[in-house]
């Protein structure tokens, strides 16, 4: 599947047909070895991860192996998260259905794609996050750098929910006279319709959700140090 296109440079994910073609990461050979390229990504895909080929017309000329950590995130009764035995705080952590991760493993680029290299690294990231938000994942380690979403708290109240009352009480008074031409009625429906709306601007402003990263003190989060927030 075709990820992005920059410049003359097409970025795709590698299924397991395609990475065992013959000719597969031909052009590579000159900066490591193919064999073992090859051998981790049939491990990536057989296991889950995710693989991203960097074409130029037919030919590998970069790619990018993610390995599939399950059981990555693990979550505490204390709302803490666990990552390698470790306890992080991290602010919130949404994690969805899913506690795994993927964790870049290797990266090799022919020297042609380094120009482009963040453009292609940008989409390969939005990709990364599509698979958090379709719950396949919950976040990814990229170098000394975790990607993942977390839930913020937001203080009720606040502009949308006094128009939420206003509009509810608006609406109510309105029914209420068309319904029985009486202000009283009318009043009595503003009140009601009010606390209604308000209360569902309330509901929905509570939470959202956004992108964050931690960076690692420690890049070796299974290591048997403490990794720590900064």
């Amino acid at each position: 599947m075709v990820i992005s296109t920059v410049n003359k440079y097409n970025t795709h994910t590698i299924n397991k047909r395609r990475a065992e073609k013959e000719d597969f990461a031909l052009l590579l050979s000159e900066i490591t070895n193919v064999e073992e390229i090859k051998e981790k990504v049939r491990n990536s895909i057989e296991n889950k991860g995710r693989v991203y080929g960097i074409y130029r017309k037919k030919e590998l000329v970069g790619v990018y192996i993610f390995e599939r950590l399950e059981n990555y995130f693990v979550k505490n009764d204390d709302a803490s998260v666990v990552i390698g035995g470790k306890k992080i705080n991290f602010e919130g952590a949404w994690l969805g259905e899913s506690s795994a991760a993927f964790r870049l493993t290797d990266k090799i680029l022919r020297d042609e794609v380094r120009e482009y290299e963040k453009k292609i690294e940008k989409d390969i990231r939005a990709d990364l996050s599509e698979q958090i938000s379709f719950g396949q994942i919950a976040g990814v380690e990229w170098g000394d750098e975790l990607i993942y979403r977390r839930q913020l708290e937001k203080k009720s109240g606040g502009i949308g929910c006094i128009w939420g009352y206003i509009g509810g009480f608006a609406l109510g008074m309105y029914m209420g006279w068309m319904l029985f031409k009486s202000f009283l009625m009318g009043l009595c429906f503003g009140v009601t319709y009010a606390s209604l709306w308000g209360g569902v601007a309330i509901a929905t402003s509570k939470s959202k959700t956004e992108w964050a990263s931690y960076d690692f003190v420690n890049k070796e989060y299974h290591s048997e140090n403490e990794i720590e927030k900064d």
